[in-house]
């Protein structure tokens, strides 16, 4: 961590604050020191001292936060911040939280904490947009605040804090007041806030209460990314520093002004739209590593893992297991007559067919160009062959359409399948797999005249 701060017994004192955790810290006394300083080594954070007129500070925000490699370092300033309008300043300026001199060794502490936690948060997101990226796919455009839906969770009978009254009303996507009874049934219910603002200053919120509602939201599936604030009593750093390390978001004393608790609210709001776009990107990027794209069904790269695991199940339980290796019969002829943009229709509606005559539970991917994979879990022989059949003639009985450019009445496409079906109650060391008997099965009723199943049974 990098101590910057142009008064020596402001460092001494930040220095002292932070000595019993065993942090390994490094002091600048001025911006070009702080420069070489991060030269060295990138800072996990700095602590910014803030001297009236504040404007060495600022300047070194807005150099810090105009730098790509360096704008994500959090940064806590501290100094003699009383000041709404200095305090208010410093945030904007880029400052991620503030302490108050003199230092409380506690809460500081507790404010780095936080601060390390949802940097490396910060790090996992951007190193899976990194990978996103290079993957190809699609970027974000530049963000915005986007609306947002703030709880306010006081105890029953008690008013709302002034500040928070005139924040709610400017807030895009408004906001409500529970108290912690109603909030919990909510959120029960799966209704949930993208923001809570948990009101601790109030008349009957005691300390133990506070800290189990801060552990609810985090423990529950509805709530466990939604941020959190909480308002404490002024001097109750105890119960600040817990409530910080049991995983509220951000923190401020009851004496908060209305505009920093707006700013703050907001940069949280910010701070849930990032995460929550960085995990979208990456459900989407598992979802398409695994897909095939033209067809939406697993792909080998899924399938064959996941068949291993059924194997294995069966194995163990000594339950049968089917496999299917299908095949769309002279599917190059159909693209040389009637085209690949035919071709590639008639892959998405065999799919959906596929996928549509299997049970809940059965897989089906497409393994190769024209090659389809199904696996059943628990399935004896007859009802494997029932289940071929009923995806051979869903295939052959009704025909396909075709596509070709500038034919008033394009002819339909007639598409048939072979199927290869093995099963087995597990795969011995030697012998071949289930899935290479279904294929060897495939090849028997392609050999034998296409559009037909063949069933390869189990070793005795």
């Amino acid at each position: 961590m990098l101590i910057f701060d142009p008064t020596v017994s402001s460092r001494i004192l930040t220095r002292a604050a932070l000595a019993e955790a065993q942090y390994n810290l490094v002091v600048a006394e001025s911006s070009a020191d702080a420069q070489v300083e991060m030269m060295r080594g990138r800072p996990d954070l700095i602590l910014l001292g803030v001297v009236a007129p504040a404007a060495g500070a600022f300047a070194f925000l807005a150099g810090l936060r105009a730098d790509p490699q360096r704008r994500g370092i959090p940064v806590i300033a501290v100094g003699r911040l009383s000041d709404p309008s200095l305090r208010l300043a410093v945030l904007r300026a880029g400052a991620d939280d503030l302490c108050d001199r003199p230092v409380d060794p506690v809460l500081l502490q507790a404010q780095v904490r936080r601060l390390l936690r949802r940097s490396d948060s910060l790090a996992e997101l951007c190193l899976r947009e990194e990978t996103h990226r290079a993957l190809g796919f699609a970027e974000e455009g530049e963000e915005f605040l986007q609306p947002g839906r703030v709880s306010v969770v006081v105890p029953e009978g008690q008013a709302v804090l002034p500040a928070v009254v005139p924040v709610l009303d400017r807030l895009p996507g408004g906001g409500d007041v529970l108290d912690p009874r109603s909030l919990l049934t909510r959120i029960g219910s799966g209704d949930a806030a993208d923001l809570f603002v948990i009101d601790a200053a109030a008349e009957g919120l005691r300390p133990g209460e506070l800290f189990r509602l801060i552990a609810e939201l985090r423990s529950r599936a509805s709530t466990r990314h939604s941020v959190q604030i909480a308002i404490v009593p002024p001097d109750m750093t105890d119960m600040a520093a817990m409530a910080l390390d049991l995983g509220v978001d951000d923190l401020v004393s009851a004496r908060v002004r209305p505009a920093e608790l707006m700013h703050r609210l907001k940069a949280l709001l910010l701070q849930k739209h990032r995460a929550d776009r960085a995990r979208e990107k990456l459900r989407r990027g598992v979802e398409n590593s695994v897909t095939d794209p033209l067809t939406g069904l697993y792909n080998r790269r899924y399938a064959l893992p996941a068949l291993k695991s059924v194997t294995d199940q069966a194995a163990r339980s000594g339950r049968m297991a089917a496999v299917m290796v299908l095949d769309i019969d002279h599917f190059k002829e159909i693209n040389d007559r009637f085209g690949h943009a035919t071709g590639d229709k008639v892959l998405e509606e065999v799919a959906r067919r596929l996928a549509a005559r299997v049970r809940v539970g059965d897989m089906v991917a497409r393994i190769g160009g024209e090659e389809f994979l199904v696996v059943m879990p628990e399935t004896d022989a007859e009802a494997a062959a029932e289940a071929a059949e009923r995806l051979r003639s869903g295939i052959e009985d009704r025909p396909f359409e075709s596509n070709r450019e500038g034919c008033p009445a394009p002819p339909p496409v007639r598409v048939t399948l072979s199927i290869g079906v093995a099963l087995g109650a597990g795969e011995r060391p030697g012998e071949p797999t289930l899935f290479e008997r279904a294929d060897a099965a495939l090849y028997s009723a392609k050999l034998a005249g296409r559009n037909m199943v063949s069933l390869s049974r189990p070793a005795a």
